[in-house]
């Protein structure tokens, strides 16, 4: 009787290492179709697609579950109603950054640094809401390209600063707004004892004295870079300084204090000591504060460094 001969054993390793093949292959075509595809784009637009593609891949992580997302389609100046954010029109700049209209404030993101360029808000009256616990941790912002987690900041030596700070905007706008100011879209590297110190103090100015004699009261402020670029190991680019301009409106007129605070400031360095002209922090800056103003009010304003109200 003949022997049966034994079956050879079938092996997967190159049905497996053949498909992982295909599915690299796959991947590199759908990367180079969709560079190709971004580049072919107006370059005003192209922020715009890679964030939808990058929300595309975040569904597809989680298993393509729901519709496909949409495209976001980028906010313009003319979209700002007049006074919603800003007193005298949207800072202008020769440089472009996106728009991120938040929950009691407005953002123009820099993609470049990393940062907010410059945030904006308003505030109208006494508090209305109660003094939320704050979040956790901070979250990336899905409107940005660059994603900047929390984890970016840890271990550099920086506090993750607030440029809309979180008691503010939450006792005027409500929790889901506090929530949007812990985006971190809204922070920037600051030096633990500016953020806990003279910042923290002016902030909590704004919000419990200036509120109460001013009708309304508008703020930007931002980052200040020096010609030495110095990042964290994540990219975000870390600022020498910060300004920031606060305008009060009330019976009497409108009125402006503006300010700028060094990464390196002395913990025992007063307010007084860091007021400055807007003229001095447009030349610092290259923004165009007020532009919308008629020319001898905007002059006014941007000359002055101290008023009595304040």
């Amino acid at each position: 009787m003949a022997r049966k001969r034994p079956r050879k054993k079938t092996s997967r390793k190159k049905s497996s290492s053949s498909n992982k093949g295909c599915l690299f292959v796959l991947g590199l075509i759908v990367v180079i179709g969709a560079g190709a595809w971004v580049f072919s784009l107006p370059k005003h637009e192209r922020q715009d697609a890679v964030i939808w593609l990058l929300d595309v891949y975040d569904w597809g992580e989680k298993g393509f579950k729901g519709p496909l997302p949409e495209r976001i389609v980028r906010f313009q100046v003319d979209d700002i109603p007049p006074g919603q954010y800003t007193f005298g029109g949207v800072p202008l700049s020769d440089e472009e950054f996106r728009l991120l209209p938040k929950n009691g404030f407005l953002v123009a993101y820099d993609e470049d640094r990393k940062n907010p360029a410059w945030v904006a808000y308003k505030i109208e009256g006494k508090a209305r809401y109660p003094s939320y616990e704050r979040p956790e941790s901070f979250s990336p912002d899905k409107q940005t390209v660059s994603r900047i987690e929390h984890e970016d900041y840890t271990g550099s030596g920086y506090d993750r600063g607030h440029m809309a700070p979180n008691s503010v905007i939450a006792t005027r706008y409500g929790k889901e707004a506090q929530e949007d100011t812990f985006l971190m879209s809204n922070i920037v590297p600051q030096a633990p004892h500016l953020n806990q110190g003279l910042w923290r103090e002016l902030e909590g100015k704004v919000a419990n004295k200036y509120s109460r004699h001013f009708d309304t009261i508008y703020v930007i402020t931002g980052p200040i870079y020096d010609n030495e670029t110095e990042r964290l190991k994540s990219g975000v680019e870390i600022p020498d300084s910060f300004f920031k301009i606060i305008l009060g409106k009330n019976k009497n007129g409108v009125t402006a204090l503006a300010v700028v605070m060094g990464q390196g400031i002395g913990q025992r360095t007063s307010l007084s000591n860091t007021i400055v002209s807007i003229q001095n922090i447009e030349m610092l800056t290259g923004f165009d504060f007020f532009h919308e103003l008629p020319d001898d009010q905007e002059n006014r304003l941007e000359t002055i460094q101290r008023s009595r109200e304040w």
